[in-house]
Order: C-alpha cells, then structure tokens, then sequence
C-alpha cells in the first residue's frame, strides 16, 4: 500500500513537471510569435534622402532636386543671379553620416523647370498700348523654352468686372484679373492675350504683386510647397493707386520666401521698388525699347534653367544596412 502511494504521487509529480515543461514551451512561443508580429507591424525608419551644402559661399540660396543617383543644383546669391563658378569640391552632398562622392559634375544651361512656379504681374495700363502685345509674345516663347511640368499664374489690369474671381481695387472701376496656378502653358497664354486691347487708365502694381503672393500662399497651402517661387513683374511705370504699402509687400515677399524679378520698360525703377528688391530677394532689369525687353525676357529663362547636373555615389554600407 505504501509502495503504491509513493509510486502514485511520483506519477503525479512527473505528469506536473511535464505539464510545466509544456506550458513553458507555449509562453515562450506565443512571446516569439507576438515579438515577430509586432516587428513585423512596426512602421520602418525612414530612410535618410540625400541633401547638399556647400563648402564655400554659404550665403547662397541652393535649389536642389535629386533624382537617384543625381542631383540638379542652381545656386543663386542674393539678387537671384545665378553663380556659374562653382567646381566639383565646393558641393558636399550627405545622407545621414555618409557623404558622397562626385562622380560628374556639370555645368547646363537646360534644366527642366519642374521644380519652379513663376508669377507673372503684367502691366497693361494705357502707357503699355503699343508694347503689350509684343510682350505676351515674348512671354509665350519663354513658356515654350521652359517646358512642360512648370507652375505659372498671371495677373492683369481690367477696368470692367468681367469674372467673378476678379478682385476689386480702390478705383470704382479697376479691377485685378488673375489666372491662379496651373501647368498648362497654352492656358496661360490665352489669358494674357485676352487682354491684348485692353487697357487700364491706371497702374495697381503693389495690389497686384500682394494678389500674386497669396496666390502662392494658397497654391503652398494645397500641398504643392516644395517648388521655388519666382514673380516676374513687367511695367513701364510706377504705382499710382494701390491700396497696399510696399512695407506690406516687403513682408509678404520675405515671409513668402520669393525671388521678384522687376522689369523696367522704357523707365526706371522708382526708389520704392528698388527698396523693395534691397530688403528681399531679387533682382531688377532694365529695357529702352522692344528689341531689348526681348532680350531681357530671354535673359530671365537662361538664369531660370541654368544650374549643375551632379552625378554622385555613396559609400557602399552592406546588404540590408537600415538608414
């Protein structure tokens, strides 16, 4: 009897130490499995894209794209000129602790205009009467050279309210007519030449310029804000009633981070302006007659498409290395 009790109680301990063994297997499995879920589920760190500085001139404004294994480079100082004079040792191009090596370096006057959006502001008050019309054919040869992908708006004079999206000004009968951001080029140029004989008795340019500015704010606003902003302005005057400061736009321009390009045809820029280009980002240009003010418009798109074409490579980190 005795013997039985004892044979019968080691029986019981065996089964619950292999019950044990047993129910140890099953946690550490199920810790296993929830491990590999939860990895598995875990977002990836992101991967590190590339970017670049320069070892020099550092006060320069880079507008970069990269494409692979391939970055294009303008590099702009602060009157929005571009400088043509950088070497394969002044761009130093990194992701994360890595720094790439410069395989080709070059320096093109093609560059597709993809990551730009340009603001035209147009003066076509009754001084331009004789010249309007040549500069909305210039202007669609600009476009033409630029390519496609490029993001363009335009704003005009009218003096009668023909659209509900025109902006009133303090004239009773002056209004801004605007043609907000697009890609389509063709789109564009119908616009402008709508107004090949129209012309205001006057000249709103400030509230012009502020109406191109918000339409980059809201164009930024929409998702689009990885592009650089340019507004070229063209006028052969000064303002003479708008009801915006150019302290206002001196702040908008500077918060909107934008390169204003200041046409002056057949005058001077006044002091308010050349004001304004001196506290922002720009540049102003300068045309006695038609012949010249194409070559100023020309002028423009070779700096806008002018930049490097770097090839580069990385240092090569191992398979499945995580960056």
């Amino acid at each position: 009897m005795f013997i039985d009790v004892i044979a019968s109680e080691a029986k019981q301990s065996k089964i619950s130490n292999m019950m044990s063994v047993r129910n140890f297997r099953l946690l550490r499995r199920t810790i296993v499995l929830l491990a590999m879920t939860i990895f598995a589920n875990a977002p990836a760190q992101p991967i590190l894209g590339p970017s670049v500085s320069l070892r020099t001139k550092a006060n320069l404004k880079l507008i970069t794209r990269f494409d692979n294994d391939t970055l294009y480079l303008r590099a702009w100082d602060k009157h929005g000129t571009e400088k043509d004079d950088l070497d394969s040792t002044d761009p130093i191009i990194t992701r994360g602790n890595d720094t790439a090596s410069i395989v080709r370096f070059e320096h093109q006057t093609t560059l597709s205009a993809a990551d730009l959006a340009i603001s035209f502001v147009l003066d076509n008050s009754g001084s331009m009467r004789h010249s309007y019309d040549s500069l909305t054919k210039y202007l669609d040869v600009f476009l033409d050279s630029l390519g496609d992908h490029l993001q363009t708006s335009a704003i005009v004079f009218d003096y009668a309210d023909r659209d509900p999206t025109y902006d009133r000004t303090a004239r009773p009968k002056l209004f801004l007519a605007s043609n907000p951001f697009t890609t389509d080029n063709k789109n564009t140029k119908t616009f402008w030449h709508f107004f090949d004989t129209i012309r205001s008795k006057y000249t709103p340019l400030f509230d012009a310029m502020w109406k191109s500015l918000e339409h980059i704010s809201d164009r930024r606003k929409s998702g689009d804000s990885v592009r650089t902003d340019v507004m070229i302005v063209v006028t052969d005057g000064e303002d003479n009633c708008s009801e915006r400061e150019v302290t206002d736009l001196k702040q908008f321009a500077a918060v909107m981070n934008t390169a204003i390009y200041f046409v002056n045809f057949n005058s001077y820029a006044s002091g308010k302006i050349l004001w304004l280009i001196n506290h922002t980002y720009g540049k102003t240009f300068s045309a006695d007659d038609l012949p010249e003010l194409r070559e100023v418009i020309m002028g423009i798109r070779r700096l806008l498409s002018s930049g490097y074409r770097i090839v580069f490579k990385f240092p090569f980190s191992g398979a499945g290395t995580r960056r």
